[in-house]
């Protein structure tokens, strides 16, 4: 590794201690704990045939590449990340991963690939157990 991607490490390792939340990762019934930097959020509003209002919840999500690889290789549409958001301990979200507008189900924050932001879609609420 480079002195460039021990620093991008460090970076990252700081920034999940302080932001990351934990997530279940799941692709079928394999699972994966772990942390999560909860990215960008975009509420889409999109009117149906009876003109109600329809509201997508697009989030992405930070992941270390390096956890996910020797389970499930790369992030693929249909992936579920589930958390219970801070503050909300009587709720778990359900996000499933789906390709943005430029069709990518993922794209890598670093010139090294350590981490990957995943675009998911809001899909599930219910309650914790």
């Amino acid at each position: 590794m480079s002195i460039l991607s021990d620093c991008l490490n460090i970076a990252f390792d700081t920034a999940e201690t302080i932001a990351g939340v934990p997530i279940v990762y799941a692709r079928g019934e394999q699972t994966l704990d772990v942390y999560a930097i909860p990215g960008s959020q975009t509420v889409l509003q999109t009117a149906d045939f009876e003109n109600m209002i329809v509201k997508r919840h697009r989030e992405s999500f930070i992941l270390p590449g390096a956890n996910l690889l020797p389970l499930f290789g790369e992030p693929q549409a249909g992936d579920q990340l589930r958390y219970t958001p801070p503050g909300r301990p009587d709720t778990v979200l359900t996000f499933t991963v789906k390709p943005d507008e430029n069709n990518a189900v993922f794209r890598p924050t670093d010139p090294s690939h350590t981490r990957w932001r995943v675009n998911t879609l809001l899909t599930a609420k219910e309650a914790a157990e």
